[in-house]
């Protein structure tokens, strides 16, 4: 299991939780497997943040490695051209969304499958303690994203934004807050389940955009409070006054995400790659 982290960066933070559950699967499926940072021939791997990679580097991933990819695939996304879009068409690729396996198969990208994101018990790590922020947010602002947080804010809520911080750092932020948002960046609004899932794992209130053409799954759907852009406002006060739908939300959220099981996915996966 490898995770891209390269030297100054430290965004690779924010999938660090989705390569620790594939790792957590492979050992619960007694599967002999290492967690480190450097791509290594001779043994098969599985690489989450291959965008990241210059293209020298992406040129030396082994042939039979797996990329998982946690990108959106829009036209807006920097990350989809040159070096990575040549390595996921000649590699094996896994993804969270169906719509982003449509997409990269009209950029010629073939032998690619469906990864869906899944509970290991080692994601339910974050205290539960005084809840003093109202609203917390973590991710870049842009044009969409902005507004909704000015408007929490305007409403006299507080409202924690955070960019650039990962880890323990961020936990420590996310047990605090009564209701943590989620925003879409791009207008190609596939759901963001490589972050919210860690949420779902530790019992918090989710809010999050999804309108009716947000790509969400049915079960998901049901384990957070999904309300169009426009609603995302009023949603969070509701929560933020309401201590029990607050709980209760959070309780189906981590009641309906436990029963994704990470190691049932990955060994459906792997088995239709061994077929395949």
């Amino acid at each position: 299991m490898v995770l891209i982290e390269p030297p100054g960066y430290a965004h690779s933070g924010c999938i660090q939780e989705l390569a620790d559950t594939i790792f957590s699967a492979l050992k619960i499926l007694g599967l002999e497997a290492r967690f480190g940072g450097e791509l290594r021939h001779g043994e098969q791997q599985i690489i989450c943040g291959a965008h990241l990679l210059d293209e020298r580097a992406a040129a030396d991933v082994p042939i039979d490695a797996i990329i998982y990819n946690t990108e959106q695939v829009t036209p807006e996304s920097h990350w989809l051209g040159g070096a990575y879009l040549n390595l996921l068409k000649s590699r094996t690729v896994w993804d969270y969304s169906e719509r982003n396996i449509e997409r990269l198969r009209a950029f010629g990208v073939k032998n690619i499958a469906l990864m869906p994101v899944g509970y290991v018990p080692e994601l339910r790590r974050i205290p539960q303690i005084h809840e003093d922020i109202d609203v917390l947010f973590y991710g870049s602002v842009n044009e969409r994203r902005a507004p909704i947080l000015d408007a929490l804010s305007a409403k006299g809520l507080s409202v924690v934004r955070l960019f650039g911080v990962y880890g323990a750092q961020r936990d420590a932020f996310i047990a605090r807050a009564k209701v943590v948002l989620n925003l879409h960046y791009y207008e190609s609004k596939v759901f963001e389940i490589v972050r919210v899932s860690y949420l779902l794992a530790n019992s918090k209130a989710v809010v999050a955009e999804c309108g009716v053409d947000t790509e969400v799954e049915t079960d998901i759907r049901q384990a957070i409070c999904g309300v169009a852009y426009d609603e995302l406002v009023p949603a969070c006060e509701r929560l933020v006054a309401d201590l029990p739908a607050r709980r209760a939300l959070g309780e189906r959220g981590y009641a309906i995400f436990a029963e994704r099981r990470a190691e049932q996915f990955l060994h459906a996966t792997l088995t239709r790659n061994t077929s395949n």
